[in-house]
Parts: C-alpha cells; sequence; structure tokens
C-alpha cells in the first residue's frame, strides 16, 4: 500500500470513529432528557447531528468501495509484467541475446545483443508481434523462435532448438535460442523468456576434433602400411639394381630394368609422404635457426632438379638472416615441397619454357616471410579453397598430403600459409612466422 492509499485509510477509520462516538452521545443526551421528563431541544439537535454523521459515514463508505472495485489491478494481476531499469540493465550485460514476450507473443523488451545478432532496432521491435520483428531473410529462425514461445506457453515448460543464421557473406551462424516461461507468485505463465546464443565457435571446435579423430586413425593406417611396403621394396629395389649391373645397357631388358626402377622411386616418395603425414604432431625439438641460412640451403639443394627442367632459380631477400626458435628438418621439408610442386607445375605447361622459380626472404619486427611464387600455369579459384585439404589432388600421380602436411607444419610453428594465384600468372605461397617467441607444437 503506498503513502496517498495508507492517508485516506486512516481518516477512512477516523471519520467512522468519530460518527459512532457522535451517535452515542446523542443518544445518551436524549435519553437522560427524557428521564427528567423534559423536552430537550439540545439533545435532539444533537442526536439529529449525530445520525447524519453516521449516514455521511456510511456512504462514503460505499463510495469507496465502488471506487475500489473498478480501479484497474496491478499488472502482476491482470497477467502482465514489467521490467526495471536495473533489471533491464543486466539483461543488456549478460552477453546473450534476450527477448522477452507477453503471452500474445508481444515483445516487451529486446537486448542489444539480440538486436545486433539479427540486425534490428530497437524502436521496431518494442511491443511488437515476435513474427513481425525479424528481417527479410531470418524467415527460419522467426518461425522457430515463434514455435518455441508458443509451445512453451502452451505446456509451461522450458524448450530449446538451434537453427543456421544466413550472414550477408554467405556464411552461417549456428544460433540456440531456449524458451523459458515467465511466472508470477501463483505459478500462472505471464509470457516467455527467449535466450539466443552464438554457438559456431563451439561448433566448429567439434568439426576440428571431429577431422583429428578422423585423421588420426588414417595416420596410423598410413603409417602402418607404408612401412609394411617398403621393407619388401626395399629388397626388390636391391635386386633391380644387382640385375641391371649383369644386362647389358642396349638389351630390352636393361630399358626394363630402368622403368620399374623409376617405378619403385614413384612407389618410395608416395610411402615417404604417408610416412610424413603419420609423424605429424610428433613432438620434435625446436631450435635456434638462422631462416637465411635455411633458404640459401633449400636453393642449393633443388638447384640441380632446376637446372635439368630449364628453370631458373632466383634468391630474392634483403640481405638478413633473422634468428627464429623452430624445427629446421620441418621447414625445410615445407620449402622443398613447395618448391617442387611449382617446378613441376611449370615443367608440365607448354606456356611457361622453363618459368622462373623465385624463394623470397622478407623480416620486420615482429615476424618473418617467406615466399615461394612460380610463373607457371596458376591454380583455378574453385580449387584454391581445397588444396590444403588432405587426399586433394589435381595431380595424376599425387596423394593430395603435401599441402596438407605443410600447411600442418606451419601451425606448429604458431604461423599461417596461404596462396595467392591467377590462370596464367602464376603461384604464390605466402608462409608467416612470428618472431623471437618460444613455439609450444600443437
Amino acid at each position: 500500500m503506498t503513502q496517498p492509499e495508507r492517508t485516506r485509510s486512516f481518516f477512512l477509520r477516523l471519520s467512522t470513529a468519530l460518527s459512532g462516538c457522535a451517535a452515542f452521545v446523542g443518544i445518551g443526551f436524549a435519553w437522560d432528557s427524557s428521564l427528567d421528563g423534559q423536552r430537550s431541544t439540545g439533545g435532539l439537535l444533537v442526536t439529529g447531528l449525530a445520525v447524519a454523521w453516521l449516514l455521511l459515514s456510511v456512504y462514503w463508505h460505499a463510495v469507496r468501495s465502488a471506487q475500489q472495485s473498478t480501479v484497474t489491478p496491478p499488472p502482476a494481476e491482470r497477467g502482465e509484467f514489467a521490467l526495471t531499469a536495473e533489471c533491464k540493465a543486466l539483461l543488456h550485460s549478460i552477453g546473450l541475446g534476450i527477448v522477452v514476450v507477453d503471452r500474445h507473443s508481444h515483445i516487451l523488451f529486446a537486448n542489444r545483443d539480440f538486436l545486433n545478432m539479427f540486425d534490428a532496432e530497437q524502436e521496431r521491435v518494442h511491443n511488437e508481434p515476435l513474427r513481425n520483428v525479424l528481417l527479410a531473410g531470418h524467415g527460419a529462425s522467426l518461425s522457430l523462435s515463434q514455435r518455441l514461445a508458443d509451445l512453451c506457453l502452451q505446456t509451461e515448460e522450458k524448450q530449446a532448438a538451434s537453427f543456421d543464421l544466413p550472414l550477408d557473406d554467405g556464411q552461417f551462424k549456428h544460433i540456440q535460442v531456449s524458451a523459458s516461461p515467465i511466472r508470477n507468485r501463483e505459478g500462472q505463465a505471464l509470457g516467455v523468456l527467449l535466450v539466443y546464443q552464438d554457438r559456431t565457435s563451439d561448433r566448429e571446435m567439434e568439426e576440428h576434433m571431429r577431422k583429428n579423430a578422423h585423421l588420426e586413425t588414417v595416420s596410423q593406417m598410413a603409417a602402418s602400411i607404408a612401412h609394411e611396403v617398403r621393407n619388401p621394396m626395399t629388397s626388390v629395389q636391391g635386386f633391380l639394381q644387382l640385375m641391371g649391373r649383369e644386362i647389358d645397357p642396349a638389351h630390352t631388358h636393361s630399358k626394363y630394368l630402368h622403368v620399374m626402377e623409376e617405378d619403385l622411386k614413384r612407389i618410395n616418395s608416395i610411402i615417404t609422404e604417408y610416412l610424413n603425414f603419420s609423424r605429424m604432431g610428433t613432438h620434435d625439438s625446436f631450435e635456434d635457426v638462422w631462416i637465411g641460412t635455411l633458404v640459401a640451403n633449400v636453393c642449393t639443394l633443388i638447384e640441380s632438379e632446376a637446372n635439368l627442367k630449364g628453370i631458373s632459380l632466383d634468391l630474392i631477400g634483403d640481405g638478413e638472416n633473422p634468428l627464429l626458435i623452430a624445427n629446421p628438418n620441418r621447414l625445410k621439408q615445407v620449402l622443398i615441397n613447395l618448391a617442387r610442386n611449382a617446378m613441376e607445375a611449370m615443367s608440365e605447361d607448354e606456356q611457361s619454357q622453363g618459368g622462373v622459380l623465385r624463394l623470397g626472404l622478407t623480416s620486420t619486427r615482429d615476424e618473418i616471410c617467406l615466399t615461394v611464387s612460380d610463373t607457371g600455369p596458376g591454380i583455378p579459384a574453385s580449387e584454391l579453397s581445397d588444396i590444403f585439404n588432405p587426399f586433394y589432388t589435381t595431380k595424376k600421380t599425387g596423394t593430395g598430403l603435401g599441402l596438407f602436411v605443410c600447411n600442418k607444419i606451419i601451425r606448429e610453428h604458431k604461423g599461417t600459409i596461404r596462396v595467392q594465384s591467377e590462370p596464367d600468372h602464376g603461384t604464390t605461397f605466402f608462409i608467416h612466422l612470428p618472431k623471437n617467441r618460444l613455439f609450444e607444437a600443437d
């Protein structure tokens, strides 16, 4: 009860008490006068006033009762409710999309996270039906939210579901929404509280874990198969070399032996890739590596192969030799793999006429950037998003593990690798490695 209501109640009770007292006093005067046998004009006057006051009090009670019966009940009794400023501030800072609707699905409150999530405005959502609020393109989320709110009111139990929210760039956000009934003190449902949570990162993490588990199984199989195949293959290759020494090089059988040796070398290279794939994730030691020296050594290793294919080899850099804590063998493996891929692409392209292979090194205060570029045919745009996936290849004899292993190695060094390519304009791989920090393998 408010202060004005307490005041009115006090005066109402006071008037009732005074009227009762006046009535008894007047009746007493009248009785006393009758006992004396006198018709006391004063006593009658007092009695009349008391009766009038009593009637006036009764009338006042009747008027107040009628007014109270027509006063609008508080919101909670009407099945409605209102949020305080403190409650709204709390809902704005909770970090989730929050919507409060009444029993008719009209929005009573929507916090900033919900407005940002659905690109809506506060003025457009307040007191509007939930079905009319979400913009075009959010039909699935709107339909699901409305159904959850209706089902929550019907069952008076919490409901939950999830949906994919489309974005302007063609991507999706995975949103989980829950609907909980809002009850009054008597337990009656007054409305629904809708909570929207962005679970995109959780889904990506689950997908990442699923892929890792799959790759772990595949890597174990690859290691087992590679070891089992390499052992007998080594024996076969040794016997072929012995037979080659006893056969005249001009004989036809000598040519057959040469073909067999070349195929065995190709099989050996495939087995090596599978073994490298199976060794990923092993915690090899990191040490101080002079990156400029490492790149120069790679150029020396691939120089003879480039000359045989008529490819020019250029080393581009600013003359620096930055120090990095890394695994030198793994980084060398990445550069050699990228360089050989580039030489294969240029040698297969008739228009390249040999081509040019460039290895670059630039260093800034925060990172080291290594580049491997070629003048080959380039990579189609439709394939750029898949080249780092395992077992994806466009080569006739490829395994699809080379670039995947390169990406994994760079990630172990807390770096990134990206590709830039245009058809008929060559391809460039950029490797960014952070400087001056001790890395921990994933």
